[in-house]
């Protein structure tokens, strides 16, 4: 059994996936870079797989975008990219993260007009 800490290619191909998920969200490679503080060409360079972001780099993008590295990490990670055997429990966890977020976001808006009855 190989380590990921071993595996060279699993680094570049989970940056590539981070930045490519958010290009998918109609950001620009420069938009990218500055979510991250990094010049565009290191972006462009991740992209291309020959760089690697850094975990302070998706320290920052987390605190950014205000979400949970390990939910960035699920959404940038294609089902088709996870092992066989593995495909079908994470697709299914993707869908309910994704309906738990649904519900979670209901429950902020409906908190959020109650906070406003009261102040």
């Amino acid at each position: 059994m190989s380590s990921v800490k071993n595996d060279k290619s699993f680094y570049p191909t989970v940056s590539t996936n981070v930045v490519n998920y958010l290009r998918d969200q109609d950001m620009t490679l420069k938009e990218i870079a500055g979510l991250m503080d990094v010049s565009e060409s290191f972006i462009s360079r991740v992209r291309n797989g020959h760089r690697s972001l850094t975990l302070q780099h998706l320290e920052r993008l987390e605190k950014v975008l205000g979400k949970p590295l390990s939910i960035i990490l699920m959404e940038a990670t294609p089902v088709e990219a996870t092992p066989r055997e593995l495909a079908t429990l994470y697709a299914a966890f993707r869908a309910f993260m994704a309906k738990l977020g649904e519900v979670v976001e209901s429950d902020t808006s409906d908190s959020t007009d109650s906070h406003a009855v009261v102040a």
